[in-house]
């Protein structure tokens, strides 16, 4: 019985260190700083922002003020599976941490023009569903990375 239950921990333990790695591997945090560039006026892009922005899977949209979208990934981190394997099986209870993870979108005229700036932390493949989603955007245009 002692080995059987040896057994069973050190199962857990191993498939719970490999989808740790897996984990840690798949997910790439991102700093998000970048300006968009838009044709029209600064009302007509943010209606159609927001619209686009209500479809970007993986994600959640919380609009705040006019012109100021919030895109919220809501996460597990890491180290619930590094406490939930360590400390198994009072440590499963770790699971049930989330995070959010908030990407902000302001639209806004300037006396160039419509500029779409995207800031703050996200996860790789969000910013890049968000950058494609407002690329979507009629007259909305590259612009400049200020920094990811």
């Amino acid at each position: 019985m002692e080995t059987f239950l040896a057994c069973v921990v050190g199962l857990v333990l191993v498939v719970g260190l490999v989808a740790l790695f897996r984990r840690i591997r798949a997910t790439r945090s991102v700093l998000a700083a970048e300006v968009l560039l838009a044709d029209r006026d600064a009302a007509a892009v943010d209606d159609d922002v927001r619209a686009v922005l209500v479809g970007v899977p993986g994600a959640t949209v919380a609009p705040l003020e006019p012109g100021h979208v919030r895109v919220v990934l809501r996460r597990a981190p890491a180290w619930t599976v590094a406490v939930a394997v360590l400390a198994f099986p009072v440590g499963l209870v770790a699971l049930l941490h989330r995070e959010d993870v908030p990407l902000d979108v302001w639209v806004y005229a300037t006396p160039a023009g419509t500029q779409v700036q995207l800031s703050g932390p996200t996860e790789a493949h969000v910013l890049a569903r968000v950058r494609a989603a407002l690329l979507g955007v009629p007259g909305v245009r590259e612009g400049q990375v200020v920094g990811v």
